[in-house]
């Protein structure tokens, strides 16, 4: 695997190599192997980070990628969520520690608290998806394992813009389930309007109904109609 991501030493944050300056002056480092990074960025091969001495290194792409993906989270406001559309967040934080558990990424959605996972290497596991749906904690997954994106926008989008590669843990008390697709689908707010109108509607003529039956039924009130 071509090393796309690396650790730039005077910010202290990850880069994609679309993002650093040419050869050493990158001042990049490897994360597995602490050793400097050069940038090649000809016209013939991909662009990609070399070692300069370490040759035989790899490097630890699939930790770099899940550090990016923290920082694009951390560095935008809007995401967009599966069946809930583009939402807008503020605060983003990586590693905020939430009770026993810290979250890649915690921030803050319409006052209450919203958390992101990404997912690389290893999916959330089920204590940690029971912990965020028993505590209703709102939360998504987002999963990067399959991820072959060559260049920083296409990581960008399939960690802000593509739904098919998230997944809600928990998002609102108030759901229903699709018989067919067996997924929580949200009861719009007009729905609930509409149906409570209704109901009133039906009780008023339900009332109705029995008071006429009792008017008709009582003996005195025919007799004095004859």
């Amino acid at each position: 695997m071509s090393v796309k991501i690396a650790y730039h030493s005077s910010s202290e944050k990850f880069i994609h190599i679309d993002q650093a300056h040419n050869g050493l002056n990158c001042g990049c480092i490897c994360i597995k192997c602490n050793e400097p990074l050069e940038a090649r960025q000809g016209k013939v091969r991909d662009w990609h980070f070399k070692h300069h001495i370490n040759v035989n290194c790899t490097g630890s792409q699939e930790t770099a990628l899940h550090e990016l993906a923290k920082q694009i989270l951390v560095r935008n406001t809007s995401i967009e969520v599966p069946k809930y559309g583009r939402i807008s967040y503020s605060e983003a934080k990586a590693e905020k520690k939430l009770e026993q558990i810290r979250p890649d990424v915690s921030a803050v959605y319409n006052d209450q608290s919203i958390y992101f996972e990404v997912f690389v290497s290893n999916a959330v596991d089920e204590g940690k998806e029971k912990f965020f749906k028993l505590g209703k904690h709102r939360s998504l997954e987002i999963d990067l394992s399959d991820c072959t994106a060559s260049t920083f926008k296409e990581i960008e989008e399939l960690v802000l813009d593509r739904v098919d590669n998230k997944k809600v843990f928990f998002w609102e008390d108030e759901q229903i389930i699709d018989n067919l697709t067996n997924e929580p689908v949200e009861i719009p707010i007009e729905l609930k309007k509409k149906s409570n109108y209704d109901g009133w509607i039906i009780a008023l003529f339900l009332a109705l109904l029995v008071f006429l039956g009792l008017s008709k039924s009582n003996p005195r009130k025919n007799k004095n109609r004859k």
